[in-house]
């Protein structure tokens, strides 16, 4: 037995005793379990084990980010439900009230940089930079938000740039 098999074991037993109830570790645990399978290529168990806590705590956020993450990276899902999935995961966030801990930035920005991401892939670029630059004026440090939005912005200057002969040519 290696030991993500036993580290396994040793999170079942933790969830058993929990049973299919709420509890404030139950995402802690769940996270870690869900971490391990996909270490060992087990994709269809992690989902299943996301989607089991999504059940069990509806109410908590994190599981319906990972849950949008996994499907997203694994191309199990369509667009409207991954990015209905990170809804879910920012609308939870932002109402929860339960003592178990959650990522907090999901309230805040990840959701909303994750949404402009899957925008982007699909090439909704006006809803993308708008995304874009709400995460970075929220929050200016963060590199990689600030890098695409002006990845962006220097994309679309330069489609205008080269479709503004053409209108000029049009409105005369």
């Amino acid at each position: 037995m290696n030991e993500y098999e036993e580290s396994l074991v040793f999170l079942d037993q933790a969830i058993s005793l929990i049973g299919s109830k709420p509890h404030t570790l139950r995402p802690q645990i769940v996270r870690i379990r869900f971490d391990v399978l996909k270490l060992q290529g087990e994709i269809l168990k992690a989902q299943q084990t996301l989607e089991t806590q999504t059940e069990i705590m509806p109410e908590h956020p994190d599981a319906w980010f990972l849950l949008a993450m996994h499907k997203m990276q694994n191309f199990n899902a369509m667009f409207h439900e991954v990015v209905d999935l990170v809804l879910k995961s920012k609308n939870t966030a932002i109402s929860y009230r339960g003592s178990a801990g959650f990522e907090s930035s999901l309230a805040t920005w990840e959701s909303d940089l994750q949404l402009a991401n899957l925008q982007l892939m699909t090439g909704n670029v006006i809803e993308a930079r708008r995304l874009f630059a709400s995460v970075v004026a929220e929050n200016p440090y963060l590199v990689d938000a600030k890098q695409r939005l002006e990845h962006l912005d220097n994309q679309i200057c330069e489609l205008a740039k080269e479709i503004m002969p053409e209108l000029q040519t049009l409105s005369n």
